[in-house]
């Protein structure tokens, strides 16, 4: 049997809104000029997902990370929000571990990449996959105890990226985790970062400010956030986590500016 767990704010329990259900996701016009190809051709998304080639993007540290995330993150008794679709099955293994307790909502503004994960997520009826930009806030404010974005800002722009924290620290319960997990700032020069550097900027354009700064340093945050990073597979990932104090006191306006 499910359960509802209430946090601060809408309970992920609760029916969708009228508001909600009115949404109309929009394709955001950089995803259609940068990846034509890749999030709009069902057979392409689909090798995409395969564990081969999803392991093979991360260099077979996949697994790794995923387990990393689902060992230190997740629990039964939580409401977890994932800000966009993987490749792989990160989502089913987050499923899983909340074992039909709590809720697990993922956002992704990819049609192909939530029908997909749909069928993934439907042994659990507790995990929704809904089709939204994960950068913008739901109409009526959820929050959540943990919040997952994996390898998700690497793809879209500065200006995406800053919203997508905010969104993520708007949307954090009392004592609750965002945690980040994309490529880290670069601190040794050598081939093989260079390399992944040139890939990047060919295939991944907007992969430079993670490459150059701290998260951190993307956005303003107060005294209710506590930044803690590690760095994983030589300096070349890290998981960024960012939790709120169990402060009862209001988040600022400043996050929504």
């Amino acid at each position: 049997m499910s359960k509802t767990i209430s946090v601060v704010g809408k309970a992920l329990g609760d029916d969708e809104t009228p508001e909600e259900k009115a949404e109309v996701c929009f394709v955001p016009p950089y995803i259609k000029s940068v990846y034509p190809n890749l999030y709009f051709r069902p057979l392409l998304l689909k090798i995409f997902n395969t564990k081969f080639i999803s392991d093979l993007s991360l260099f077979f540290y996949r697994n790794h990370l995923e387990k990393y995330i689902v060992s230190n993150y997740i629990r039964e008794d939580t409401n977890i929000l994932q800000m966009g679709a993987t490749w792989g099955t990160l989502e089913r293994k987050i499923a899983e571990k909340q074992n039909h307790f709590g809720r697990f909502h993922l956002e992704d503004c990819s049609a192909l990449q939530i029908e997909l994960k749909s069928k993934n997520l439907a042994p659990w009826e507790d995990a929704k996959a809904k089709h939204r930009d994960f950068t913008i806030p739901t109409p009526q404010p959820r929050l959540y105890n943990t919040i997952v974005c994996f390898f998700g800002l690497h793809l879209i722009p500065d200006s995406e990226k800053k919203k997508a924290i905010k969104r993520a620290l708007t949307s954090l319960a009392p004592g609750g985790d965002a945690v980040f997990v994309d490529y880290a700032p670069i601190q040794k020069k050598n081939i093989f970062n260079s390399f992944i550097r040139a890939y990047n900027r060919l295939f991944h354009p907007f992969t430079d400010t993670l490459f150059e700064c701290e998260l951190q340093n993307l956005v303003q945050t107060s005294h209710l956030f506590t930044w803690t990073s590690k760095r994983f597979f030589g300096g070349l990932y890290q998981i960024t986590t960012v939790t709120r104090s169990t402060s009862d006191i209001a988040i600022t306006d400043k996050y929504n500016k």
